[in-house]
């Protein structure tokens, strides 16, 4: 992660690079926000520019073995502590033992919230000792050895809030009493709930709410397919918060390409029926059997839902269309051929093809015979 891919909080990306060009890091920080997806990406482009050999003026150099690395989330030197469920299989139960999936978690998307993780791992509910006395021996442990291959060891706690007084307490000696080459990072949305005597030895960082020009330009950047209008309002809509803007701009995108997919698809329906484009058909049906039969299904209830949404927009019910049809002509012209004689028709072979892909029939033929019925209602040809 690169300061230059953080959203907002400029002055604190600037104190941050100046303290370490100046040597003059705090063993022992707290980046606090009330919304925790802000944090995360700070810390990591904050400990790549630590771990960076080449650092340059306002980032790391994205080259050195120490930048790569911390792209991968495999620097040796960075220990992440985080809250979980005691799992009775397991001796010790440290954050360690869940690291493959919160690493995975992070890689996928840094701005994480702790939604995130427990809809992941499917927590029902974290308890106050949802970061356990072992993480704090872990600490103790890792402390008493030199870093492996940077000038530091630096220890990420996610959430410590959700630390037990008696692990608390345990970090506590770790915080008071820190080797030169130790840091520590808490990254928490509550301060009042972390043992005050460890809250006195933190130096305190404040994020701000990230504005809405800062976040915009951010997300035009990672989705320029998507209109400049829409992106405004999906972050009107969730209030500035850049992960649920970010999340709700992909399930567009992904929408957007399912719509290219159908309008591809259903033009080749309707001009095999008149012996053209066969074999990109063929292609088609091919390429769509070799995805997962999830995937598969999807589209073909996402074909349903476009058939009817056109369908009723034909006959003036007012309906949002998705917003590759609505910007296109495609969907008045494909209405034409689409009335109340063919569409039960329609609706009945998706639903047919769809229920037999769910039972793993053999997927090419079923969409080739789907294809080719298709393109005769649409055409009103009955079967010969």
């Amino acid at each position: 992660m690169l300061f230059k891919n953080v959203i907002g909080n400029s002055v604190l990306k600037k104190a941050l690079i100046s303290e370490i060009k100046n040597n003059r890091i705090p063993h022992a920080q707290l980046f606090l926000s009330k919304d925790d997806a802000h944090t995360m990406p700070m810390t990591l482009a904050f400990i790549t520019y630590l771990f960076c050999e080449n650092k340059q003026n306002t980032d790391s150099c994205n080259q050195c073995h120490h930048c790569i690395k911390m792209h991968k989330l495999s620097h040796p030197d960075l220990h992440f502590f985080f809250p979980s469920v005691k799992n009775t299989k397991l001796k010790k139960n440290t954050s360690k033992d869940y690291f493959v999936d919160f690493k995975e978690m992070i890689f996928n998307n840094p701005s994480v919230k702790l939604s995130c993780w427990t809809k992941k791992m499917k927590f029902k509910k974290l308890s106050n000792d949802s970061i356990r006395t072992s993480d704090a021996e872990e600490i103790k442990r890792i402390m008493t050895m030199k870093p492996y291959e940077g000038k530091y060891s630096v220890f990420v706690i996610w959430h410590p809030e959700f630390m037990h007084n008696t692990t608390a307490n345990k970090l506590l000696k770790s915080i008071e009493e820190p080797n030169k080459n130790n840091i520590f990072i808490l990254l928490s949305q509550s301060s009042e709930l972390i043992l005050p005597t460890i809250l006195s030895r933190l130096q305190v960082r404040n994020f701000n709410k990230i504005k809405s020009e800062e976040l915009f330009i951010a997300l035009k950047s990672n989705f320029p397919q998507i209109n400049q209008n829409l992106i405004s309002s999906v972050i009107k809509e969730n209030s500035n918060n850049s992960i649920d803007s970010y999340n709700q701009l992909v399930s567009n995108t992904d929408k957007i390409e399912k719509e290219k997919n159908f309008i591809n698809w259903a033009r080749l329906c309707f001009n095999v029926t008149n012996k053209k484009d066969v074999s990109d058909l063929v292609r088609w049906c091919n390429e769509t059997s070799a995805l997962e039969v999830n995937a598969q299904s999807d589209f073909l209830n996402f074909s349903i839902d476009i058939f009817r949404k056109i369908f009723l927009k034909k006959y003036m019910v007012k309906i949002a269309l998705y917003p590759e049809l609505e910007n296109s002509s495609f969907a008045d012209n494909f209405s034409k051929f689409i009335n109340e004689n063919n569409i039960y028709p329609i609706y009945s072979i998706l639903n047919k093809a769809n229920y037999f892909i769910n039972r793993n029939i053999n997927s090419k033929l079923i969409l080739l015979d789907l294809s080719f019925s298709l393109g005769r209602l649409l055409q009103n040809k009955p079967k010969k």
